[in-house]
């Protein structure tokens, strides 16, 4: 009877232990989502700069040209 209780114990104890893992993993999980989230949005942003920076880009070596060629 003594090694059941003990065994009981045990057990109850690793499944408390796995629940707070699977609570800090679910916390990690969703801070990592946030962190992933915030991410993309400023790739988005700096891909959009990018894009209007090769247009002020083009524009100013059209301009160049424009001169040189007069």
């Amino acid at each position: 009877m003594n090694l059941k209780v003990t065994s009981l114990k045990d057990l109850e104890a690793q499944i408390e232990n796995s629940n707070l893992q699977l609570s800090e993993a679910a916390t990690s999980i969703a801070e990592t989502a946030a962190a992933l989230q915030g991410l993309e949005t400023l790739v988005i942003t700096m891909l959009h700069n990018k894009e209007d920076e090769e247009k002020k880009l083009n524009e100013a070596d059209q301009a160049y040209y424009n001169l040189r060629m007069r």
